[in-house]
């Protein structure tokens, strides 16, 4: 308990005192007036309620920050737009190149239309010049066009097509497309089941630096005999092996 102090003659047998009509006022709620049983005098101090109410506030103040900047930190869940970063000039520079069955270009203009970057959004567009890049040897857009026909994504669904698309891309080295080869081998999406396929793929796919075909290479295992094991390495060596010879040559 803290005792109070008189600032006349400094004893601390000090009491509350009652307010009096003087003291009415709209500061009475933060001091409250005391009595020196020794001398006699009275005084002000400021009230417990004044400390503990400012107590109050720095800890709202110093939550209201605390939280203020863990909203900030954790923004990301809720990312704003990103700025429009393509200027006019690249967009009609690139749709030169695109015109002139650049690969490389109609892939880019494709992600152009598709996001709305320095374009109006424009699907159909960016579905042209995909299907453009994939025809003309784009690995990227091959893969593309291979997800999109799979999962029906605005076109009808067609996992023939898909195939066609995973395996020009694969054939290239993307480990993506290669990946969902794995996938589709793997769950007999479009194909028979065959775990042996499957495993290829998944196999070559990891050791292009997909982490996704490191995993799911692990959970064909089991489904696999040792043989089944030793032939699906073997078709992927002799797979990779087939399309590094023309570099080396």
């Amino acid at each position: 308990m803290i005792r109070r102090k008189c600032p006349g003659c400094g004893s601390r047998n000090v009491r509350r005192s009652k307010r009096i009509v003087s003291e009415m006022t709209w500061n009475r709620n933060f001091i409250s007036p005391y009595r020196c049983h020794d001398c006699e005098k009275r005084f002000s101090r400021i009230s417990k309620n004044t400390y503990y109410l400012a107590g109050i506030v720095a800890l709202a103040i110093g939550a209201g920050l605390f939280v203020r900047s863990e909203f900030e930190i954790l923004d990301y869940p809720y990312p704003k737009s990103a700025p429009k970063v393509t200027s006019l000039k690249t967009v009609a520079d690139t749709t030169k190149l695109a015109q002139k069955q650049d690969p490389v270009a109609e892939y880019t203009l494709a992600q152009i239309y598709a996001q709305g970057d320095g374009v109006p959004k424009d699907d159909a567009q960016a579905r042209k010049w995909m299907k453009l890049a994939a025809e003309h040897g784009n690995p990227e857009a091959e893969y593309e066009m291979g997800m999109a026909l799979r999962e029906g994504r605005d076109v009808i669904q067609d996992y023939d097509a898909a195939l066609k698309w995973f395996i020009r891309a694969a054939e290239t080295g993307n480990a993506r497309a290669q990946f969902e080869l794995g996938h589709m081998y793997r769950v007999g999406m479009g194909v028979p089941i065959d775990n042996v396929k499957a495993y290829m793929w998944f196999n070559l796919a990891a050791s292009n630096g997909n982490a996704d075909a490191d995993r799911a290479r692990i959970t064909v295992l089991p489904l696999l005999s040792r043989a089944d094991i030793m032939e699906a390495q073997r078709e992927a060596h002799r797979w990779s092996d087939a399309r590094a010879k023309p570099a080396t040559q």
